[in-house]
């Protein structure tokens, strides 16, 4: 691949590729990291938690998915023997900047994605009427955490960048890092909407800690295709 020239397919065969073959590695590294963030996701949804526990049980989720996604970044883009220790768990200051990232990217996709939700709240009527998807924003809000994301990969293998350097380097491919990142979304979607279907009548509980469980490997490689990605765009540079 080549930062012009960026095909989505080919970006997504590349996260799999990586994934998959290096499934033990990731497995071993991911395996905790991915249950404590699990865990800490059923606590924020559970019913019967006060806000102010909720809100609390954030910082531990993004905390453990700042190690997944650290861990993942790293085994892909430096190998297995990069991690400090091989069952993912370990916290430093790389640690603290990556979760500090997360919350950026996740700010600016809320900030893009936030117009198109009041405007499907206030006007759901017109809009399907035009047959005007509810994932419309949520493809628009991708294109952006694409551009601004490379800062995460980055931050994992301990090199510096910005939002400013993240999107200069993207230039040219934000459109197939949207469509690479939003077919992973997507599935993730229709997972859970599947498992719910399947198992919510028995238990919410059960129905929510099985498509958690699930989806891991799905949210493995899209941050593979955010490693893949930022391995390419440096490379050209």
């Amino acid at each position: 691949m080549n930062s012009t020239g960026l095909h989505p397919i080919t970006i997504l065969q590349d996260a799999i590729s990586e994934v998959s073959s290096k499934w033990p590695a990731l497995l071993r590294a991911l395996a905790l990291p991915a249950s404590g963030t699990a865990m800490a996701t059923i606590l924020v949804l559970k019913d019967g938690y006060s806000a102010n526990l909720q809100w609390a049980l954030v910082i531990p989720m993004l905390a453990f998915y700042a190690l997944f996604a650290t861990s993942c970044h790293r085994i892909i883009l430096l190998g297995a023997e990069s991690l400090p220790n091989e069952f993912g768990i370990y916290w430093s200051y790389r640690e603290t900047r990556f979760a500090g990232w997360l919350v950026v990217v996740a700010i600016a996709y809320a900030v893009v994605s936030a117009p198109f939700q009041l405007l499907f709240m206030a006007t759901p009527q017109f809009l399907n009427d035009l047959h005007i998807s509810w994932y419309l924003h949520v493809f628009v809000a991708t294109y952006f955490e694409g551009r601004f994301s490379m800062v995460l990969p980055a931050t994992a293998v301990d090199q510096r960048m910005d939002l400013r350097g993240s999107w200069y380097l993207t230039r040219g491919s934000g459109l197939a890092i949207a469509v690479a990142l939003f077919i992973p979304a997507l599935g993730m979607d229709l997972l859970h909407i599947l498992v719910a279907s399947l198992l919510e009548e028995h238990s919410l509980l059960l129905a929510t800690l099985v498509s958690e469980i699930l989806i891991f490997p799905i949210i493995a490689v899209a941050v593979g295709v955010l490693s893949v990605t930022y391995r390419a765009v440096t490379f050209q540079e």
